[in-house]
């Protein structure tokens, strides 16, 4: 059981370093990535100057569409994870009314006994 245990910190330990190491890389190529934009900024518009401002300006872009990807699954994966009160709410409400129009006890709650009533009010001619 303690060689497990130990297996276990070993890899908690390199995990952090691993997401260390990975977040640390991001901050520098951001860093490098805006330093060489503002070198190119400060020259001569020249031909090959220009095709490596765009060349730039695409890996920011690319990053931050990559970032923002990351961010939208993130959120898909937490609403999965934990949904919505608002949603639970209307499907327990949902499915209570459809459960009561089934079993019938659902008329009196209404204010009408008479289902007929009920259902030509949202257009349904029972008669």
């Amino acid at each position: 059981m303690g060689f497990v245990l130990v297996l276990l910190k070993s890899l908690d330990e390199g995990l952090i370093l691993w997401a260390h190491n990975i977040k640390w890389d991001k901050k520098r190529n951001e860093i490098l990535l805006q330093h060489l934009l503002d070198l190119l900024n400060g020259m001569d518009p020249t031909e090959e100057v220009l095709s490596n401002l765009v060349d730039v300006k695409l890996v920011f872009n690319l990053s931050y569409d990559m970032e923002e990807l990351y961010w939208e699954h993130m959120a898909r994966v937490n609403w999965l994870q934990h949904g919505d009160r608002n949603s639970t709410i209307f499907h327990r409400w949902l499915l209570r009314s459809v459960t009561g129009i089934i079993f019938g006890d659902w008329w009196p709650v209404m204010g009408s006994t008479n289902p007929t009533h009920i259902l030509s009010g949202v257009g349904w001619n029972l008669e």
